[in-house]
């Protein structure tokens, strides 16, 4: 039988077979896959989300080890886009696909 977790928005998570690696999770998607951006430093320490995401699942996560908030999520990934020089316009359209996606419920996803 297999067994589930529940996913949200904004959980942080180790990544398997990459222990430095850290993402959070920007769309808990359906079915299997979610969406995930790998969590970066910048020079101060402070943390702050790639500007490119990708799809994921189960499979990738080693450990849920937290939970961002939404504000969190969204200044995380507009300083990502930021540092790769995106238009203003163009991080406000993005941001808002991100929050957009934050508003899904979390949900169960079935762990190998």
């Amino acid at each position: 039988m297999p067994q589930f977790i529940e996913i949200h928005f904004g959980d942080v998570f180790k990544v398997r077979d990459c222990p430095e690696r850290i993402d959070v999770i920007t769309d808990v998607g359906e079915n299997e896959w979610f969406a995930a951006n790998k969590m970066l430093k910048d020079d101060e320490g402070k943390e702050y989300l790639s500007h490119g995401h990708g799809t994921a699942g189960m499979d990738l996560v080693e450990e849920i080890i937290g939970r961002w908030s939404h504000q969190e999520v969204l200044a995380g990934l507009r300083t990502g886009y930021q540092k790769v020089g995106l238009r203003k316009k163009a991080i406000a359209e993005l941001v808002e696909i991100t929050r957009q996606a934050s508003v899904r419920v979390s949900r169960l996803i079935a762990i190998e």
